[in-house]
């Protein structure tokens, strides 16, 4: 039996005489330079090339390559979701001159998805590689229930002085004839609401989300599990604004504004959003054809994910039961660190 390489050498070498006879020229059985010998088609898809750990900064590489380890799934999950927080905790708070005469500025800020079968530590990955990010979140989050009470209990007795200041003017309008005696009373600076520091979020509206960014500026990340389950929410009709604002966040540098009946107005000098979610082949395969069936998803939303990984599953599995590495993890958490302490750079202080 003729194998396959030879089945195709043997259809072009017909083809071949078939075309040298419709010219008229003499046959000659062999293949012309310009027809090499085919090759036969792949079973499945073709396979991907592995993850290069030198692709990733200093700090993390090897922290990368222990959290791979020991869940034992592929390191492109976990680089994509640690490049991905980063970004999104830098925001705004530094830019990007390409140029230097155009007002031309880019923030290091991107969107991630990574694609795997079931039963390939997606969400592990994911969760373990965020946590230097829920880290600074947690605190804020104990800080800012402290700040609340502390601005409930100002607001309270700035409130109590109020009405004594009222009480005081009426007291003494009804015994003074001049109807603009005045009461001294110092009442005091009335109390700010202090602004709620937040880094993520999982499932918000985007009005609540404008409302988030108004206190965090520089930017947040919109982390999904089921990163389809969002993008779905999206391709809805009534929710054609919300698509809007995701994509005018992708930049970090449009400006946006809410103008709502009873809700007032709300204006954001530039709206900075990161995404990141996982999801399977079939999920992702279905809602790229849906998307792009008739060009309805040109309008760039999936685009957007400028870091999106399908790696192939290993075959060489096997069970890692080992303490994280201290110096790596403390190396990468460090660096996430240093930067939820940054301040937002004047745009002359930016980077060119």
């Amino acid at each position: 039996m003729k194998s396959i390489d030879e089945v195709f050498a043997d259809a072009a070498m017909n083809l071949e005489t078939v075309r040298q006879r419709s010219n008229g020229t003499p046959t000659v059985k062999k293949l012309s330079p310009e027809w090499p010998i085919p090759r036969p088609l792949p079973n499945g898809l073709a396979p991907v090339q592995p993850f290069d750990s030198n692709f990733l900064p200093e700090a993390f590489a090897p922290w990368v390559d222990d959290i791979s380890n020991r869940l034992q799934c592929p390191p492109d999950y976990v680089a994509v979701t640690a490049m991905t927080a980063l970004g999104s905790l830098i925001g705004r708070r530094i830019g990007i001159k390409p140029q230097q005469k155009t007002d031309w500025i880019e923030h290091p800020n991107v969107w991630g998805a990574f694609v795997g079968r079931p039963g390939m530590a997606k969400s592990p990955a994911m969760m373990e590689a965020l946590k230097p990010l829920h880290h600074p979140e947690r605190e804020a989050a104990k800080n800012n229930e402290v700040a609340r009470e502390a601005y409930e209990a100002d607001m309270s007795a700035y409130k109590l002085r109020e009405t004594v200041k009222i009480q005081l003017e009426k007291a003494a309008l009804k015994k003074s004839k001049h109807e603009d005696h005045k009461v001294e009373f110092d009442l005091g600076e009335k109390p700010e609401e202090p602004a709620e520091v937040r880094y993520s979020t999982n499932d918000t509206s985007y009005e609540k989300l404008g409302e988030i960014l108004r206190d965090n500026s520089t930017g947040v990340l919109v982390e999904r599990d089921e990163l389809v389950s969002l993008l779905r929410h999206l391709d809805r009709e009534e929710q054609v604004v919300a698509r809007g604002f995701f994509l005018s966040g992708w930049s970090g540098t449009q400006p946006y504004s809410f103008d709502r009946i009873g809700g007032g107005h709300l204006h954001l000098d530039a709206v900075c959003i990161s995404v990141l979610g996982n999801t399977q082949p079939a999920k992702i395969a279905e809602y790229v054809r849906r998307a792009n069936a008739g060009g309805a998803g040109g309008d760039g939303l999936l685009q957007r994910f400028g870091l999106m990984v399908w790696p192939d599953a290993s075959r060489d599995w096997r069970n890692v039961d080992e303490y994280p590495e201290t110096r790596a993890r403390s190396a990468a958490w460090e660096v996430f660190e240093r930067v939820s302490r940054w301040t937002r750079r004047q745009p002359d202080k930016w980077v060119r």
